[in-house]
């Protein structure tokens, strides 16, 4: 019977050290993606602004104007 004991005990400490590990797991994967989720929002919040800057800078004659300059600043370099 002690010898089941000490089996028992072996197997529990393997199965909390597996679990723990997987936690910590987790926790460095959540990091992760809260990190990319921050990166994605900076990136679309730096387009918007300078679409932003580009409207206060320039009038524009027409909407079909703006459009066109919008969607050119879309192309050219305005990564979300």
């Amino acid at each position: 019977m002690r010898r089941n004991e000490k089996d028992q005990y072996e197997k529990r400490s393997v199965d909390l050290a597996r679990q723990c590990k997987n936690f910590q797991l987790d926790i460095e994967n959540r990091e992760y993606l809260i990190k990319e989720q921050y990166q994605r929002i900076d990136r679309k919040q730096a387009s918007f602004l300078k679409i932003l800057d580009e409207c206060k800078d320039n009038s524009y004659k027409s909407l079909h104007e703006f459009r066109e300059k919008i969607k050119e600043l879309a192309e050219t370099g305005i990564k979300y």
